[in-house]
């Protein structure tokens, strides 16, 4: 599940958006995600 932030229009978020990159690989490529 994707944490979300209810934040008022305007206001700058506080927490960046932090990608599963091996489950995206896996789960959505189905494949071995490339070493980093």
């Amino acid at each position: 599940l994707l944490d979300t932030e209810a934040v008022p229009p305007g206001y700058p978020t506080i927490f960046n958006f932090l990608p599963d990159i091996d489950a995206f690989y896996k789960e959505w490529l189905g494949r071995r995600a490339p070493d980093r």
